[in-house]
């Protein structure tokens, strides 16, 4: 499973995962977005399920680089690997 942790204004992080090709984002009992104050955060929520992680993808908000005059970066690919 791959995961895109998409970071947005006011320092939250919206999660989505892709299992064979279908990409879906987290949603609580309710079918809303789960939202997470920080990457420790998503990183525990994952630790806790039985999945197995392919890759860990970091992905900025664009409009925070434009709003800031930089140029965007790439997305990140982050190592949680355990160990």
């Amino acid at each position: 499973m791959k995961i895109f942790i998409d970071a947005i204004l006011g320092g939250m992080y919206l999660v989505s995962t892709e299992e064979q090709g279908t990409v879906s984002p987290l949603q609580d009992s309710k079918n809303k977005p789960l939202y997470f104050q920080c990457l420790e955060q998503i990183k525990q929520y994952f630790e806790d399920e039985l999945f197995e992680l392919e890759e860990v993808w970091l992905r900025k908000d664009s409009l925070i680089d434009h709003f800031l005059g930089c140029k965007p970066d790439d997305d990140i690919r982050l190592n949680w690997a355990e160990h």
